[in-house]
């Protein structure tokens, strides 16, 4: 699964967006792709990111 990856991550509920997060970088990581991290407040700014 080699490619580049954009990651939208909504931060409202911070501890979860944490444990979500690491699991994706992980896997990623883990396949050798690469990928770019866009953070948001909540899901609804994730349309204008």
């Amino acid at each position: 699964m080699s490619g580049h990856f954009l990651i939208v991550e909504a931060r409202f509920y911070e501890a979860l967006a944490d444990a979500q997060m690491a699991g994706a970088i992980r896997a990623l990581e883990a396949a050798g792709a690469s990928y770019e991290r866009v953070s948001v407040p909540g899901a609804l700014e994730i349309p204008a990111a």
